[in-house]
């Protein structure tokens, strides 16, 4: 059975940090952009609240109680990424009297909320002292005022004992949270049984939050990072800032690796940007991908055009209605071997990319700008591409069944997913709004089928799950970024499972999201509308590769192509309908066309109608004189041989 720990220090120990990790690791969450940003975020705020009462004095493993939490607090503060809004109150540090009136309102902030604050809570966490009360109730009040009313926040309390003011620290904790604010405190208990420990755990559970045990330095840190990392990580998609241009003059030169950039709303110039893409090998494949993340109750069009010169290597639409639910959408476009049917698209130096925002005609479209992600992979050519095959089966082993978790911390983005082994299980939590990542490696001949099952939530959960619109979902990328496929599970008040699969990864394979072994992403979205926030709903996945490796290209000078055909067919023309049907020209069929029309699922679950509308399509378009003969794609079956390049997405529940 795989396991993986960071340190060992006591079974308690290990189970606090595997469930810190399962929590609060990684938060996608959904914010608003402004189009003056190329990487929009608007990160959560959080404050640390540290006991400073007389009982930190305690002896603890590693020294007293504050000792410990101050090595903990110090580490993750050093930890922390620069944008990370943080800020530190500590409380029953100045009077130490029980009979004193000032013993109940005695918490200070030390050092305000704010970024590029590290050395001033560096010295202010140094400085603490164990000494006075311990006025938990008045603290939890004060760290609400510290944080304001807007956006994401988190309070992380840090402490070893019962109150000793009234209010109840319990009630006070469910009266920060009632209004349904995105306002969340979780507390870390050290070294506390009993009655303290209760109440602790009241704080956090009424606080909408998670409690941990710790008695160690390493634990504190763990639970104190993990929270802070949920706080301060919202969506955002990861590279190089970059800013696409209008038309094709003055675009910006982008080589292999990954790009962020903001496409505007339909209508708006920056709804369409332009990149050049130069190619840095010799007849190399070069695939360019761009992923969004819509907006729920929104519909979105996208689309990609490569293009050389004049010549228009490929394209590739994906349009979602705003009754449907994504946590990624892409449009991938390549060039290169055997790829296309102009000779320039697989030797031309330079290409450019045109990515936009489609208008879908209807009412529902986004008027937001939206992050947007650009993929840019680059692969040598390969010698034995004639040999390598271009079908392969692959029988699934056996149903996929949950077995001991494994510790891992979820990612919150493409580049920074946690690597799971194939037939591993992890479990966790995840809050509406967020998208959880993983990784998976799949070797050539493999395929990948990931698992995902929701559990039944909490009653008062449940309860807001029952009046909202919601589901989970589960979907796979390949290594070049281009979305495989994805399922979901509708209406989880009650739970349920559903699963998903890659393409069988080839060489030769006709979908972009196949022809490409490495590390697949297995993203883990929780969609949920306004009415519902502060809700956390538990999960499982399983994923587990298939087949056995096979088809392994090598890299090197093309291999030449089997020898054209002669016979003379009628030129194609692109299309922009979404009909299967191929057009018809004045010769016969079209040859090049590959489309997948509509795909209308109505579901009903919970009393909500659910419509799912999709539409994806890829075209290589083909000259009217081709290197192959007049108007004829290249011999064999090509890699695109007709199909559509994804599947379409699976409704479950």
């Amino acid at each position: 059975m795989w396991r993986f720990t960071n340190r060992a220090p006591t079974r308690r120990a290990v189970i606090a940090v595997m469930m810190v990790a399962a929590l609060f690791a990684a938060n996608w969450l959904l914010a608003p952009a402004s189009p003056a940003q190329a990487s929009p975020t608007t990160n959560g705020k959080m404050m640390l609240v540290l006991d400073s009462s007389g009982s930190m004095d305690e002896a603890a493993e590693g020294g007293t109680k504050m000792a410990v939490a101050q090595q903990a607090m110090s580490s993750v503060v050093e930890a922390l990424p620069s944008d990370a809004d943080v800020g530190l109150r500590v409380f029953g540090a100045k009077v130490a009297d029980e009979d004193d009136k000032n013993a109940c309102t005695d918490s200070q902030l030390l050092v305000g909320i704010g970024r590029g604050n590290r050395a001033q809570l560096l010295g202010a966490i140094a400085a603490a002292k164990p000494f006075g009360q311990t006025p938990i109730a008045y603290a939890l009040r004060q760290a609400a005022k510290d944080l304001g009313s807007d956006g994401t926040r988190s309070i992380v309390l840090v402490s070893d004992g019962i109150a000793t003011c009234e209010p109840n620290p319990c009630d006070v904790a469910a009266e920060l949270t009632a209004s349904g604010v995105s306002l969340t405190v979780d507390v870390v208990g050290l070294g506390v049984d009993g009655s303290a420990r209760n109440q602790l755990k009241c704080v956090a559970e009424k606080g909408k939050g998670k409690y941990y045990d710790a008695d160690s330095a390493d634990q504190i840190s763990s639970a104190i990072e993990t929270a802070a990392t949920r706080t301060v990580k919202p969506l955002k998609f990861t590279g190089t800032e970059v800013k696409g241009t209008q038309d094709a003059t003055g675009a910006p030169t982008l080589t292999a690796g990954d790009y962020v950039d903001l496409l505007g709303p339909r209508g708006d110039d920056t709804s369409v940007r332009y990149y050049a893409i130069d190619r840095t090998q010799d007849q190399s494949d070069i695939v360019v991908s761009a992923l969004v993340s819509p907006r729920l109750g929104y519909a979105e069009n996208l689309k990609i055009t490569l293009t050389q010169s004049e010549n228009q290597c490929s394209y590739d639409t994906e349009a979602v209605s705003a009754s449907s639910w994504h946590s990624l959408i892409s449009v991938s476009a390549i060039a290169g071997q055997e790829r296309g049917y102009y000779a320039e698209c697989r030797t031309a130096k330079r290409l450019v990319a045109k990515v936009e925002r489609l208008d879908n005609g209807t009412s529902t479209a986004d008027k937001q700008a939206l992050p947007l992600q650009i993929r840019v992979t680059e692969r040598p050519s390969v010698s034995n591409y004639w040999d390598l095959p271009d079908d392969l089966e692959v029988k699934a082993t056996d149903d996929l069944v949950a077995g001991t978790p494994v510790p891992a911390t979820p990612g919150s983005s493409l580049s920074d997913a946690a690597k799971l082994p194939s037939g591993a299980t992890y479990e966790g939590d995840i809050t509406a709004g967020e998208v959880q990542t993983f990784r998976v490696s799949v070797n050539w001949g493999e395929q990948l089928r990931a698992k995902l099952i929701v559990h039944e939530a909490a009653p008062s959960v449940k309860k807001t799950l029952e009046t909202s619109n919601n589901s989970a979902i589960i979907t796979i990328a390949s290594p070049a970024g281009v979305v495989a496929n994805s399922s979901y599970v509708a209406n989880i008040a009650d739970g349920g499972d559903t699963e998903t699969t890659s393409a069988v990864t080839m060489y030769r394979g006709m979908r972009d999201s196949q022809i490409m072994a490495g590390d697949y992403v297995v993203a883990v979205g929780l969609p949920v509308d306004s009415t519902a926030k502060n809700l956390l709903v538990p999960y499982e996945i399983i994923v587990q590769t298939d087949g056995a490796t096979k088809g392994q290209p090598e890299y090197g000078s093309p291999q030449p192509s089997p020898a054209p055909s002669t016979s003379a067919t009628t030129p194609v023309t692109s299309t922009e309908t979404a009909s299967a049907q191929p057009e018809s020209g004045s010769g016969g069929p079209s040859l090049a066309q590959i489309a997948l029309g509509t795909l209308a699922v109505l579901l009903v679950g919970g009393g909500t109608t659910l419509l799912v509308w999709r539409l994806r399509r890829r075209s290589v378009i083909p000259p009217a004189s081709s290197p192959y003969g007049p108007g004829s794609p290249p011999p064999g079956p090509g890699p695109n041989g007709g199909q559509p390049p994804n599947g379409p997405s699976t409704p479950t529940g």
